[in-house]
């Protein structure tokens, strides 16, 4: 796992999704390229509807692909297995909605060339902490 390619990614501008995915590229066994398109649609809140927070979802989509089957029953394997997580996520941050998460909402849903992030434009936005925070999560899940 690599938090600092993670940091790096989305201070380029990658969404929380694609850096929390690509941060686990090794443990996939997955190029990042592949990783980036595999996560782009998640992020802000999926497809930027600002609806289940990006973050989480790279995290289960990588969750997913270590840990996931292939078999119809595994889908529910899966499910109660990662549960803990999104429910410790909940728990650690309050909500599982990338609306709910902001601190300003009204920044949130600005319209912002997000190109490149910066630390100011990032300021009211919780997005890199629950990159990290995700990514220590997923970590604890898969090495279980």
């Amino acid at each position: 796992m690599d938090k600092k390619l993670a940091k790096e990614m989305f201070m380029q501008g990658y969404s929380c999704s694609q850096a929390v995915a690509c941060a686990f590229a090794d443990e996939c066994g997955m190029t990042v390229d592949q990783l980036k398109k595999a996560a782009i649609a998640f992020g802000g809140g999926f497809v930027h509807q600002h609806s289940l927070c990006g973050a989480l979802t790279g995290g289960a989509l990588v969750a997913g692909i270590i840990k996931g089957g292939t078999e119809p029953k595994s889908k529910m394997d899966f499910a109660i297995k990662f549960e803990w997580v999104v429910d410790d996520f909940v728990k650690k941050h309050g909500s599982l909605f990338c609306s709910d998460l902001a601190n300003d909402k009204q920044k949130l849903f600005e319209t912002a060339d997000l190109s490149v992030a910066t630390e100011q434009e990032y300021k009211d936005r919780p997005c890199l902490s629950l990159v990290m925070s995700v990514i220590d999560m997923v970590a604890d899940y898969i090495s279980k």
